[in-house]
């Protein structure tokens, strides 16, 4: 089983298509997705095939910003968490 994932990826010709994929929060960024939109990101710079990135959101809105649970959840994390 493929585990869940917050972001979509597709490449059509020389354009890496990149959606965020959390509708039901606004696609607001918590750890996990900021992760993944990272390493997705770091992929696509490094493939000399990809020109051009389009960053997307599912849903009607793009992104909320910071997920704010998420955040209270990490105020008493210690840095390296």
């Amino acid at each position: 089983m493929t585990p869940a994932t917050h972001i979509e990826q597709q490449t059509r010709g020389s354009v890496r298509w990149i959606t965020l994929d959390r509708p039901q929060v606004h696609n607001a960024f918590d750890g996990k997705l900021i992760a993944e939109l990272t390493q997705a990101l770091q992929r696509a710079e490094a493939d000399p095939e990809v020109r051009a990135v389009v960053l997307s959101g599912r849903g009607g809105t793009f992104s909320a910003g910071a997920d704010l649970n998420w955040m209270r959840a990490m105020a008493g994390a210690s840095e390296a968490e």
